[in-house]
């Protein structure tokens, strides 16, 4: 990990878990009087002294400043395999969204929910773990929803429409670096891997979203969500978010 992230607690020292103190002791080779990065989840990040290790647990001042901004891209994504869900939660935290929602579909098996892939104590240490990577501290939001029709008659009307809509779709005319304008938030939609049906097509453009193809090749999920999000930053010229550039110490 390159930066330690913790929860919000009261006072002006943190008790950092077992985890994470075995890793600045172990791994960073640090002790007290030495600097380190870390951040509030939600919150500042920055560098900080360790003030000392009791009993095994590394004690760090607290984190100052203003939090990261959140990432300018949302993801709304049709419930994969969940071997598949589980290795991307990281990834997604790594690149930066601002939320993931998660939906159900024509073509996506029900069974996939009752899996612990979408359960809260899978998917947030992972998405921690994601942060950790990059040096950021912003949590995506996340929103499962196993019904296409609950998702399109509530959740898609209530989204903002102050941004850009973004489809994913074998047969777009759009590209990626077309679409996208910086300053605006994206939105980008991607289907199961035997795509969405001709009624969830419909609701989308009804909702304003612009199909854009990746090409003529048929990706996986997981092969089209990173290459999507990649795109998407490119065209955003926002690639580097805030926290990435805290300068760390060896860390």
């Amino acid at each position: 990990m390159n930066c330690i992230l913790v929860e919000s607690v009261p006072g002006e020292s943190i008790r950092l878990s077992e985890r994470a103190s075995t890793h600045v002791v172990r791994v960073l080779k640090k002790g007290p009087g030495d600097p380190l990065l870390a951040g509030i989840i939600n919150g500042p990040i920055g560098m900080v002294p360790i003030l000392g290790v009791e009993e095994g647990r590394v004690i760090i001042g607290r984190p100052q400043g203003t939090p990261p901004v959140t990432p300018p891209v949302d993801i709304i994504l049709a419930m994969p395999r969940p071997k598949v869900m589980k290795r991307l939660w990281a990834p997604l935290a790594s690149i930066g969204v601002g939320t993931i929602t998660i939906i159900g579909g024509d073509r996506v098996e029900a069974c996939y929910f009752d899996s612990h892939a979408v359960t809260p104590d899978l998917y947030q240490p992972r998405l921690i773990e994601g942060l950790e990577q990059v040096r950021d501290s912003r949590l995506p939001g996340v929103v499962i929803e196993p019904s296409f029709d609950r998702f399109a008659s509530v959740l898609l009307p209530a989204w903002s429409t102050d941004g850009v809509r973004i489809l994913a779709h074998h047969e777009g005319s759009s590209s990626m670096r077309n679409t996208v304008q910086p300053g605006r938030r994206v939105t980008i939609a991607i289907g199961p891997e035997g795509g969405w049906s001709r009624k969830e097509n419909e609701v989308f453009s009804a909702h304003g979203f612009i199909p854009v193809s990746l090409g003529p090749r048929t990706l996986r999920t997981d092969t089209a969500l990173i290459a999507l999000l990649a795109l998407a930053y490119d065209g955003l010229a926002e690639l580097v978010p805030p926290a990435a550039r805290v300068t760390p110490d060896n860390t």
